[in-house]
C-alpha cells in the first residue's frame, strides 16, 4: 500500500533540492487517495528506503480517504478527505509514495492562514528559490520555479468553492512570477496590491526576466545578461517606451566582491536607457521613501501618483501583516531568518 504525503509535510519536501528530480523521474500523476494508512511497519519501510522522506520532520502528514480501520501514529498523521481530485493532483514520488502537487498545496495550507501568507506561499512556488532555515540566508535557490500562475488558476477553477478556493483566488492578483527571494516577493506584493488593500497599485513588466545588454569591454562592444529584480515599462507623452529597474539588495549584496558587481550591473543600466533604484531593508521599512520612491518610479513611467496622497495607513497595516506573516509550512522550532 502506497502513502500519499499532502499538507506541511508535502511542502517540507518541495522544498528540498532532490525533489523537481525525482518528479522528473518518474513523470506519473494521479487522482488516487489511499484508503487508509498502512500499518506501522509499512510507513517505517517506506520511510527508511527514501533519502527525501528521511529529511522531513515526523510525524508526516498522510492524506487518507476515510478515517476507518487506521489512526494517527508517531510516523503519521492523518488528513481525511472526501473530495475528488483532478488526475494530475498527486505526484508520484518513488513505488510507494504519492505527493500533493504544486499546483494544489496552497489550498491546504489555507486553512488559519492570511491572504498575504498564502500569496507569500505561491511566490516561492511560481519563484526561483525555496525556503530553507538552515541556509546562511533563509533560502535556497531553483534552478526554475515549481509551477506556473496559470497553472494554478486552473486549478482553482477546477476546484471551484472547495476548501482553501476563497484565499487562493484573493492572493493569486498579488502575486507575479520569477521571484528571487522572499523580500523580493514581499516588495513585489506591496506594489502589485491595489490602493484600497494597502498597496501602491502599479503593475511591473517582469521579476528577474533575462535582458540583453550592450556593453563595452576593452575596444568591443559585447552583450551582457542581465535579470533585474523588478521591471517596469511606461512611456511620457511624446517620448518612447521608458525602461524603470528596481534591485532589492539583502546582506550579500553589502560584500566587497558583490559592491563591485552591482556598481557595473548599474552602469550597464545607465548605458542602455534603464533607470536603476535600489533599496536594502532600511529603505524598504521606511513607508515615506518607499512612497516616495513608487512616486519617482511612476513619474519616470508618465503615471500619475496622486492617488498616493490617500491610504497611508492601509500601507502601513499592509506592511506590518507582511512582517508579522509567518512563513507556511516551517518547523514550529525553526528560526526564521528571511532578509536575503
Amino acid at each position: 500500500m502506497s502513502i500519499l504525503l499532502s499538507h506541511t509535510s508535502a511542502l517540507q519536501l518541495m522544498r528540498l533540492r532532490g525533489y523537481p528530480a525525482r518528479v522528473e523521474e518518474w513523470s506519473e500523476s494521479t487522482s488516487y487517495v489511499p484508503p487508509k494508512l498502512p500499518g506501522h511497519q509499512k510507513v517505517m519501510r517506506i520511510i527508511s528506503a527514501d533519502d527525501l522522506l528521511r529529511e522531513l520532520p515526523m510525524p508526516l502528514d498522510l492524506l487518507v480517504r476515510t478515517d476507518n480501520n487506521s489512526h494517527t501514529t508517531a510516523l503519521a498523521d492523518k488528513h481525511v478527505t472526501r473530495s475528488a481530485f483532478p488526475r494530475d493532483a498527486f505526484a508520484r514520488l518513488s513505488e510507494d509514495l504519492y505527493c500533493v502537487a504544486p499546483e494544489l498545496i496552497a489550498f491546504q495550507m489555507a486553512r488559519g492562514a492570511s491572504v498575504e501568507q498564502v500569496a507569500l506561499l505561491l511566490y516561492e512556488l511560481v519563484g526561483t528559490y525555496a525556503l530553507d532555515c538552515g541556509s546562511s540566508y533563509g533560502m535556497t535557490q531553483r534552478k526554475e520555479p515549481l509551477t506556473t500562475i496559470e497553472a494554478i488558476s486552473e486549478m482553482l477553477l477546477r476546484r471551484g468553492s472547495t476548501h482553501g478556493s476563497r484565499k487562493v483566488g484573493a492572493a493569486l492578483p498579488l502575486v507575479a512570477p520569477d521571484s528571487g527571494s522572499p523580500m523580493e516577493s514581499k516588495l513585489a506584493l506591496r506594489i502589485k496590491a491595489p490602493v484600497d488593500q494597502g498597496g501602491w497599485g502599479m503593475q511591473f513588466t517582469s521579476m528577474n526576466r533575462s535582458m540583453w545588454l550592450g556593453r563595452l569591454s576593452g575596444r568591443f562592444e559585447e552583450l551582457k545578461l542581465r535579470k533585474p529584480d523588478i521591471l517596469f515599462c511606461g512611456a511620457r507623452e511624446g517620448s518612447g517606451p521608458r525602461f524603470v529597474a528596481l534591485e532589492y539588495h539583502g546582506a550579500w549584496h553589502l560584500q566587497d566582491e558583490q559592491v563591485k558587481k552591482d556598481e557595473v550591473r548599474r552602469n550597464e543600466f545607465a548605458a542602455n536607457g534603464i533607470k536603476d533604484y535600489t533599496i536594502f531593508k532600511d529603505q524598504y521599512d521606511d513607508l515615506d521613501y518607499m512612497d516616495w520612491l513608487i512616486s519617482q518610479i511612476g513619474e519616470e513611467l508618465g503615471i500619475c501618483m496622486d492617488y498616493l496622497a490617500w491610504g497611508k495607513n492601509l500601507r502601513e497595516d499592509l506592511y506590518q501583516r507582511l512582517e508579522k506573516a509567518r512563513p507556511l509550512g516551517l518547523a514550529d522550532d525553526s528560526a526564521v531568518r528571511l532578509s536575503a
